[in-house]
Formats: C-alpha cells, structure tokens, sequence
C-alpha cells in the first residue's frame, strides 16, 4: 500500500507568520513554487499561501496604489493577510487510495502532510503524482526508449 510518504516532497520552502507579501512573492518565483506552507518556530503548520491568493492580493494594491507604491506595501504587509486556513491535511500514513479522492474533491494545488502533532513533514502536489506515476512505470519497464 502507497502511503502520503511515498508522494510527498520534504524539502519545503516555508515561511514564518513574521515574512511579508514581499517576501512570498519572491519565494514563489525564486523556487517555481505555487504553494506556500507557513510554519511556527516549532514546525507546525499555520496555513498555505496559495499563488492565487497571492496574484489577487498583489493586484488589489496595485489597482488600488499604483505600481511604486504597491511594492512598499507589499513589503510591510503581513503573509496573515493572504494566509489560507482552511485546508484539506494528511498524515504521512495516510494511503494513495484515502489521497486521491481529496485532490479530485477539492480545487486545492497542495495538500500538507502533518504528525499527530500538527508539524509539517511534507506537501504533496499534483505534480507530485506525475513524478510518482513515471516512477512507478520506469520501476515496471512499462515505459519503453523509442528506436533509434
């Protein structure tokens, strides 16, 4: 049985309640990243910050500002003001066939992978599950090199 281990990323870019609009902003760009998990000092899991709520927030003040203003703005407001809450989570025992129903259910990008204790361990993905299939074809030679 395939649990939330076998899908999930570990090495997580996260932010504390303390980052800025800014600071996500470049974090998102700098890594390709669509979701943001936010953490306290101990590890656990806060809230997401999702690409949208990002884009939408960012064009709100620059509708609202104008272009050089909405940048300063964005370095003084704080992630709480785009910080998802509520979401879907999974453990990292939690089986493949218990995670597909929640990505197929839910318009959510991430789905994060916490202990009992609520510490984030993971994120999974949609591409996630791409990288999982490929792996999972290569393992059993299913996919074959074309003829050269």
């Amino acid at each position: 049985m395939y649990t939330a281990t076998d899908l999930m990323t570990t090495e997580l870019n996260a932010l504390s309640l303390k980052a800025s609009i800014f600071d996500a902003i470049q974090l998102s760009k700098d890594n390709n990243i669509r979701n943001i998990p936010v953490v306290d000092d101990q590890g656990h899991l806060l809230g997401v910050i999702s690409q949208k709520s990002l884009f939408n927030k960012t064009m709100h003040m620059l509708a609202l500002y104008g272009t050089e203003y909405s940048v300063k703005l964005e370095q003084e407001t704080s992630v709480k003001e785009v910080l998802e809450t509520d979401y879907l989570t999974a453990q990292e025992s939690t089986s493949l066939d218990d995670i597909i129903p929640l990505f197929k259910g839910n318009n959510h990008g991430c789905l994060p992978v916490i202990d009992a204790d609520n510490k984030l361990k993971g994120f999974i993905t949609s591409g996630n599950f791409v990288d999982f299939c490929e792996r999972l074809l290569l393992n059993n030679q299913l996919i074959t090199s074309p003829a050269v």
